[in-house]
């Protein structure tokens, strides 16, 4: 009887802890989690992983100079055409 008990409370236990390191892991850090639906040979299924952050407009937080001026070929300013050094290779 307390075999039985015992197996059936380690098979709860590891499912349980494998949902969780599924659906959680550790190495998601900060990101929240998304989910999409895949098929694969058990069907329908649901796939956990971690959402991109939003982007963000970093020219509240930085201030971008070229050095020469007018090397950039975009709007904004920052876009820049190529990172060539004009150097043949």
């Amino acid at each position: 009887m307390r075999f039985h008990f015992a197996l059936a409370l380690q098979a709860l236990w590891t499912g349980v802890c494998q949902a969780a390191m599924q659906h959680y892991p550790a190495a998601w850090g900060h990101y929240d989690v998304c989910k999409s639906q895949i098929y694969s040979d058990e069907g329908l299924t649901w796939d956990y992983m971690a959402c991109q952050p939003e982007g963000a407009d970093m020219t509240h937080y930085l201030k971008v100079s070229l050095d020469p001026p007018n090397i950039t070929c975009g709007d904004p300013p920052e876009t820049y055409c190529a990172l060539e050094s004009g150097a043949a290779s």
